[in-house]
């Protein structure tokens, strides 16, 4: 983990052309900015830029570094949103189980204007009589009407609001 947050440094640097615009950018010190590319310069035993008091530049070393850190920064940030939009967008299968009944009179309009706002997802809709079970059946949800046979269950109190989902 340190190593990526170096190479951030270290392509920030070259980006911003300055330790002191890449400080500035990553509000911390010139100083903590150059013994961070001094450390990766000695952690690789390689001179990645060519300093002077007034110009910076990328030795061929550092070209090729500074390529590779992009890629690495890249993956890691695309890494990153993928997961945030994982978990801020349903994705995958929602088993849910209830009666034939209930399947066709209510939960079909409710899941394809599900399916149709979250593309990503699929309902698998399981039906039977006995009613499916939870556990047994490997249910996210199960809708009864009437009472639970097992007390450690949720129930919220019965009726359905006007878009046809159980009120809480």
């Amino acid at each position: 983990m340190e190593r990526l947050k170096r190479m951030s440094v270290f392509a920030k640097v070259v980006e911003l052309g300055s330790f002191t615009a890449a400080a500035r950018q990553l509000q911390m010190s010139v100083s903590s900015i150059s013994q961070t590319v001094a450390k990766l310069e000695d952690e690789l035993q390689v001179k990645l830029l060519n300093r002077s008091t007034r110009s910076l530049g990328l030795t061929e070393a550092g070209k090729i570094y500074y390529q590779g850190c992009r890629r690495m920064l890249f993956e890691a940030q695309d890494v990153h949103e993928q997961l945030y939009a994982f978990n801020n967008t349903p994705i995958g299968t929602l088993r849910i189980g209830c009666s034939s009944t209930m399947a066709q009179n209510v939960l079909a309009r409710i899941t394809a204007k599900m399916l149709k706002e979250y593309p990503g997802l699929s309902v698998n809709l399981v039906t039977g009589i006995p009613a499916p079970d939870l556990i047994a059946d490997g249910l996210d949800v199960v809708i009864r009407v009437g009472a639970l046979q097992d007390s450690s269950l949720f129930s919220p109190p019965p009726g359905l609001n006007a878009d046809g989902i159980m009120r809480r």
